[in-house]
């Protein structure tokens, strides 16, 4: 029999940091509002052997102090804080991802939250300068991400276009944005721009196929950060940086995206998915474009 739990919201964080950031605004904008603590449960696959390619990113960032993180029980062997384990809660599960769901913003403490939650709507009433302290970096940019970030801000018509590749390929999941997509991006800022742009292209694709989409899309003259040497945390704040975004149908360039605020223009596909009839209204933001 498991221990009952305490008057808190618990939200499961799993896959990309991206996602990761969406489950916590939604587990906190929901903490808030009922006024309990926010308790985030990694998934075990971020830390054991041949688990997951991708990183708890979330300990990096500088989490509120009614924030605690509760690791899986096995790292207490190594000195972690002790678990919670085997709560009895009961757990609220979303139906889809995508789509926007009331009950689930207005659920009562304490309660389990396991899914996605990849819509704006759920943290809509939490003030944005929570989620931007929450998401600044805990020891700041590293000497090489601050090396990129002063390269960017010294051009005002900075453009970040973000182009995923590698993993979306056989997705059966998500539309595969060509040249048309990119193309019409570009032309969308460019008529609201004076002056010539730094065109910075981010992917996690080869640097022979970032090339090759760029020369299909009409982008003859482009910084490509394929390589990337720095972790997705700081990443994420880099791309940040930059005045105007084209952005993939990827949670991590709209977080980019986010972070920047209301400045410059943000493009985003309007078919995130390779199902035409499914949509992402929650990622549709005010003053944000479609193509």
């Amino acid at each position: 029999m498991g221990k009952k739990g305490s008057n808190a919201i618990y939200v499961r964080v799993s896959d990309g940091l991206g996602n990761q950031m969406f489950q916590y605004a939604a587990g906190r904008a929901l903490s808030a509002q009922n006024d309990v603590s926010l308790v985030i449960e990694p998934v075990p696959e971020f830390f054991s052997w041949g688990g997951s390619s991708r990183r708890f990113g979330l300990s990096h960032f500088n989490l509120s102090s009614r924030v605690t993180i509760n690791y899986p029980g096995f790292l207490f062997r190594f000195g972690g804080k002790k678990p919670q384990q085997n709560l009895e809660l009961p757990t609220l599960k979303e139906g889809n991802a995508y789509q926007f769901e009331k009950e689930i913003k207005e659920a009562k403490s304490p309660l389990r939250m396991e899914g996605f939650f990849q819509s704006a709507d759920y943290f809509s009433n939490l003030p944005r300068e929570v989620l931007l302290q929450d998401f600044s970096l805990k020891k700041g940019l590293s000497r090489k991400g601050s090396e990129l970030r002063e390269k960017i801000e010294t051009n005002s018509n900075s453009i970040c276009i973000h182009m995923r590749l590698a993993d979306y390929k056989n997705s059966g999941i998500f539309n595969s944005l060509n040249e048309n997509y990119y193309q019409s991006a570009l032309e969308k800022i460019r008529g609201q721009l004076t002056g010539e742009p730094a065109i910075w292209v981010f992917s996690n694709g080869s640097k022979e196929e970032v090339g090759e989409l760029c020369k299909r899309s009409g982008i003859l003259k482009a910084e490509i950060q394929t390589d990337q040497k720095l972790p997705e945390w700081e990443l994420i704040h880099v791309m940040s940086a930059f005045q105007h975004h084209v952005i993939a149908n990827s949670t991590f360039s709209w977080w980019a995206a986010w972070l920047k605020g209301a400045k410059g223009v943000t493009v985003m596909p309007k078919q995130w998915f390779r199902e035409s009839s499914w949509e992402a209204k929650g990622l549709q933001l005010s003053g944000w474009s479609q193509v």
